[in-house]
């Protein structure tokens, strides 16, 4: 599980846990904390260290492309949508 993938400093420093997940058209992933998307907040880390930090991710695997899920807390169940994608996104 070495894939890259995207996440923000606040769920790499354990501030803020991941609540939004995105799996774009082009295969990319994506793994926010719904507080920013600031271009200096963004890491790119591997998929292992992520799923490592969050074992719920495994829920969302599955994941196809252009489809987010999503949860307003760490407790809370995950909610899939297709999504459009735009320019605005990481």
């Amino acid at each position: 599980m070495d894939t890259g993938t995207f996440t923000t400093k606040p769920v790499l420093d354990g501030s803020k846990p991941i609540l939004d997940v995105f799996h774009g058209s082009d295969g990319d992933w994506q793994f926010l904390c719904g507080t920013t998307l600031n271009f200096d907040d963004l890491k790119l880390v591997c998929l292992g260290c992520m799923v490592e930090r969050d074992e719920t991710l495994l829920e969302v695997a599955d994941l196809p492309l252009s489809w987010r899920a999503f949860r307003r807390s760490p407790a809370e169940p995950w909610t899939r949508e297709e999504y459009q994608e735009n320019s605005d996104e990481v």
